[in-house]
């Protein structure tokens, strides 16, 4: 009886070791391979700054991206991104051929319309003080205005949102910028009212 009892302990034992080995052996799941991560991802990229490693998860013209890495726009996006936050408060649902997927994620940002005026408000009274500037005085003067808005206590505003993602020939997921999910990145810019 007791032979019985170590033969199947010895057993089990055995059994377990060859699990754990074989888990080990099992290639964890990327940032490419699901496609919440790689959302995920991106934001996290955009929060760091680092638009060659956000253009990596996106299916458009780096282009689009790259226009977050010039001088004039860095230190802004910067800031803004780095007060970007994601969530995913639902499943995702796959594609039926299993190369497209949507991610349903809330996004929160500085709310664009609070940024917008206070922008307006700063602006106007500059301007009211300014006898006359060129125009490169006054793109400097409105280059100031906007990073010292952005770097401001901004209300932040979320949003909903279907992410959509499609596979690249490597398998790796990308995300399909829509309108709604720049316009929620962007903290309602694409629903701006102006004054």
């Amino acid at each position: 009886m007791r032979w019985q009892r170590k033969k199947t302990l010895a057993a089990w034992g055995l059994a377990l070791v060859t699990l754990v080995q074989l888990a080990g052996c099992q290639k964890a799941p990327n940032a490419e391979t699901l496609p919440e991560k790689t959302v995920a991802s991106f934001v996290g990229a955009l929060k760091k700054g680092d638009v060659d490693d956000a253009k990596r998860y996106i299916s458009v013209d780096s282009a689009t991206v790259d226009a977050l890495d010039r001088p004039e726009t860095k230190a802004i996006a910067s800031f803004w991104f780095s007060q970007v936050d994601i969530a995913f408060p639902t499943h995702i649902e796959a594609g039926k051929d299993d190369a497209t997927a949507i991610v349903r994620a809330k996004v929160t940002a500085p709310d664009a319309q609070a940024l917008v005026a206070r922008i307006e408000e700063e602006l106007g009274h500059k301007l009211s003080e300014a006898t006359s500037m060129s125009q490169s005085e006054a793109t400097a003067l409105f280059s100031s205005i906007m990073i010292d808005a952005v770097k401001g206590d901004l209300p932040k505003t979320s949003r909903e949102v279907d992410v959509s993602l499609e596979k690249d020939a490597d398998g790796n997921w990308k995300i399909v910028p829509t309108q709604d999910f720049l316009g929620a990145l962007a903290g309602g810019l694409d629903e701006l009212k102006l004054s």
